[in-house]
């Protein structure tokens, strides 16, 4: 998805899958295909460590090439 229907990163991996219950986030590595730049995969792994009101944090798992 791409423009104005896109989701960002930080929330729909970070957050969004978080709140409907992963306790383990996969998301795509920075040299990969997607093109996710390092701060965007250390955002994404902190976002699934942070405390975020009652929510246990999940575990960030980088997907293989």
């Amino acid at each position: 998805m791409g423009g104005a229907t896109r989701i960002a990163p930080e929330l729909l991996i970070g957050k969004l899958f978080r709140l409907l219950g992963a306790r383990r986030v996969v998301f795509p590595n920075y040299g990969g295909r997607f093109g996710y730049t390092p701060d965007t995969c250390r955002q994404l792994a902190a976002n699934a460590r942070a405390p975020w009101h009652d929510l246990p944090p999940s575990i960030p798992v980088p997907a293989a090439a």
